[in-house]
């Protein structure tokens, strides 16, 4: 009798299904990054790179160089959309000075150039400057198709 009191009351029915969503959403971050890093990462060698790609599912990495105008006026926007997503993916940026064997690896032959991977495969290949709406729309379809969103 207690057991058909309890499956009736629509109010608990409503905080078992909010705790079911909310542990299954909890889940589903975890899954795409065990740990929410800050938006100004830098990766300084290929140790760097592999415990981003260890850790997070998806990574961005923005490559520039510092006397790139294009990529001072991008990274404000890397920034702030590395906020935005912070425990969905992780953002980084590698100066193709000090890691030219990881700008190597990934082809990159030009400042600023943006690349997606997913599982440590890459993904997308984004060159040049890109625009906050642009920029917003590749990320959020780089984490359905990884299914961090």
């Amino acid at each position: 009798m207690m057991y058909l009191a309890v499956a009736e009351d629509s109010e608990l029915s409503k905080i078992i299904e909010r705790m079911v969503f909310e542990t299954l959403r909890k889940r589903e971050e975890i899954r795409c990054c065990k740990k929410a890093f800050e938006s100004e990462i830098e990766i300084y060698s290929v140790k760097d790179l592999e415990h981003l790609t260890r850790t997070c599912k998806v990574v961005f990495i923005n490559f520039y160089s510092p006397t790139c105008s294009y990529c001072k006026l991008f990274q404000p926007i890397f920034s702030y959309v590395g906020a935005m997503f912070k425990g969905k993916a992780v953002f980084a940026k590698a100066n193709v000075m000090n890691v030219p064997e990881i700008a190597w690896q990934f082809d990159i032959r030009g400042t600023p150039t943006t690349i997606a991977l997913i599982d440590g495969n890459l993904k997308a290949y984004i060159p040049g400057f890109v625009d906050e709406e642009t920029f917003i729309s590749i990320v959020k379809d780089i984490l359905k198709k990884a299914k961090c969103m």
